[in-house]
């Protein structure tokens, strides 16, 4: 078995233990257990087979790649589909994708938060993506990842998950 084959055989089970790992988190924890178990995992595999980080990661980050690549012509296909419907405007579709990026932007800014912190600035966001959606006529399933989309309900955002410690979080109200 060659090299380039080893690392692909072993990431690809990595990645399916990893993935499963994190099912059920919050898209919040899911980014910051993904991150740091990450590397976790990827030291493991390159130590278990005696393979370089680096080439472990670079499968990792083409796998992440292809993904993500993967959700952006999924997200463009339902929102053809949405334009096609009648249910949205071309405009509409537009300036989905531009908020599309402007969250993805908005989750890299997180990175180097607390879990809290992380907390109260995804609530306030979706809501305020909530309110965007609301004032410009966009059904909310629309939104992706987050607003209505996978069950995920951005009135529980600001709960800690169960057996994390409550701290107070400043109210996002005007």
């Amino acid at each position: 078995m060659n090299h380039r084959t080893k690392v692909m055989l072993a990431t690809g089970s990595a990645i399916a233990i990893g993935a499963s790992s994190v099912i059920g988190m919050g898209i919040v924890n899911a980014q910051s257990a993904a991150a740091n178990g990450q590397q976790s995992l990827i030291t493991k595999i390159a130590q278990k087979f005696g393979l370089k980080e680096a080439d472990v990661k670079a499968v990792f980050d083409e796998e992440h790649t292809a993904h993500e690549a993967e959700h952006q012509a999924a997200m463009k296909a339902r929102l053809d589909q949405a334009v096609k419907d009648g249910r949205i405007t071309q405009a509409h579709e537009d300036q989905l994708i531009a908020k599309q990026q402007e969250m993805k932007t908005f989750m890299e800014s997180l990175k180097d938060k607390t879990e809290t912190e992380r907390r109260i600035a995804m609530k306030a966001k979706m809501d305020e993506m909530k309110q965007w959606a609301t004032d410009n006529g966009i059904p909310t399933d629309l939104m992706g990842r987050g607003i209505g989309h996978r069950g995920m309900d951005p009135d529980d955002m600001g709960a800690p998950p169960t057996g994390t410690p409550t701290t107070t979080a400043p109210s996002t109200t005007n």
